[in-house]
């Protein structure tokens, strides 16, 4: 299970200016703020708000190095909350899917 309490959070001040990225038994993860374009001038789409976009892939492999189809997506708020939910949904990818210690 990914650490979630106060002594190994991760800030969400952290996460608004860098990719925060982490291994665990097998699977590596990451945790970054996603942020979408302004909608165009005159157009009445309100803006997105930024969220947090966790993935999990398979070791051993960094993300950049990591074929696409191994990684699984997800989004939640931008907010404390948002980050402590992502690490949940982490540490439940880690018990549900194939990530295994060699």
């Amino acid at each position: 299970m990914i650490l979630t309490d106060k002594l190994y959070r991760v800030p969400l001040a952290y996460i608004k200016k860098e990719r925060y990225t982490g291994s665990y038994q097998g699977m590596r993860y990451m945790l970054e703020k996603k942020t979408f374009p302004a909608p165009e001038e005159g157009s009445e789409e309100k803006p997105k708000d930024p969220v947090v976009l966790a993935c999990t892939w398979p070791e051993p492999f960094a993300y950049e190095k990591t074929a696409d189809e191994q990684k699984e997506y997800n989004e939640f708020p931008f907010t404390e909350d948002g980050v402590l939910e992502a690490l949940d949904w982490i540490s439940k990818q880690q018990e549900t899917t194939k990530y295994s210690q060699k």
